[in-house]
């Protein structure tokens, strides 16, 4: 195999100006994602959120390179995945999974439990069956299934929390370096989630995995997060540690964001002296208005936010934001 490497950055994966688009019609274009770039390092979970259709899962594929982005690079570990070719990219895909949302429609229907687990291993060429057999009860064991009770049953026999632990089985099979997570519990009901986030707490550890966590679930991603990125209409509007960025929001979507949480306390104040802005103007989906994305919808916004796209910029340690006016300044 040809070796296609950068040089080492320290983080297992690393995303710069990545852009994805979508052709629906002749002379209308979507462009889902525009030049995101954010870096994860070992055993560390950066949280992605945002509102439906600003981005999140386009995003996750093209780091999959499914299908590769329009431009941009994605490295593992220092590899470039977007210089790769075909049989190059096939043979390092096993180093980056996926956890796909339905933990039902993952999996094979008519296939037993321990095979689609072993599956990966078929696939990169693993032929002793004994070996096979072995690691597929060693990972179930790992997440929380017994391998006795479980290894011959059908998913349609299983739970929606049993079918997304096998998913997860199924996906550290490979031993991956970075591991991908598209709204993977939003499916499931409050108790089962609290099981597949501790879970998932637990394999990055153990397996010193790298992990991207996509939800629009708030609380679903302070709980499971190191750091948390804020996705509006394909580009990256803030990012900060998870407790810096739940006390001392500084993006005005993120404010909106913060605020539409339902309160446990009634009564509870929201985050005290910030104005939210409350405009709810929806540009088209199909062209991005000049400037700043969230100007149309931002109660704050001034000339300079309609004229000029601000760039995503550290404000304070860690934290960056993409605003020409946030609240740190105002």
């Amino acid at each position: 195999m040809k070796t296609y490497q950068s040089s080492k950055t320290g983080a297992v994966l690393e995303v710069r100006d990545i852009q994805v688009s979508f052709n629906i019609g002749r002379k209308q274009t979507i462009h889902a994602v525009s030049e995101v770039s954010f870096k994860i390092n070992r055993e560390e979970t950066l949280g992605l959120v945002g509102e439906s259709g600003c981005g999140k899962s386009s995003l996750a594929r093209a780091i999959m390179q499914l299908p590769p982005p329009i431009s941009g690079q994605v490295f593992v570990d220092g590899y470039d995945l977007s210089a790769m070719d075909a049989m190059a990219l096939r043979g390092f895909r096993s180093r980056i999974q996926m956890v796909f949302q339905d933990p039902a429609s993952s999996l094979n229907p008519g296939r037993r439990v321990g095979r689609s687990i072993a599956e990966p291993l078929r696939i990169q060429g693993v032929k002793d069956k004994t070996e096979r057999i072995s690691r597929v009860r060693s990972m179930m064991a790992a997440v929380g299934l017994d391998p006795e009770q479980y290894e011959d049953l059908f998913p349609s026999q299983l739970s929606g929390g049993q079918c997304q632990r096998v998913s997860i089985a199924r996906a550290l099979m490979t031993r991956p370096d970075m591991l991908i997570c598209d709204e993977s519990v939003s499916a499931l009901d409050v108790s089962v989630q609290a099981q597949i986030l501790n879970l998932l707490n637990q394999i990055k550890v153990d397996f010193g995995l790298a992990m991207l966590f996509i939800s629009h679930d708030l609380a679903v991603v302070k709980r499971v997060s190191d750091r948390v990125a804020v996705m509006y209409k394909g580009t990256i509007c803030e990012l900060a540690p998870v407790q810096e960025l739940y006390s001392r929001p500084t993006h005005p979507y993120t404010v909106v964001l913060l605020n539409a949480v339902l309160q446990p306390l009634p009564g509870k104040r929201r985050l005290a002296d910030i104005k939210v802005p409350n405009r709810n103007e929806l540009s088209s989906s199909t062209a991005s208005p000049c400037g700043c994305r969230f100007h149309p919808r931002c109660s704050l916004m001034k000339r300079l936010c309609a004229e000029q796209a601000p760039r995503l910029s550290e404000i304070e340690n860690g934290h960056f934001v993409a605003c020409h006016f946030p609240y740190s300044k105002t």
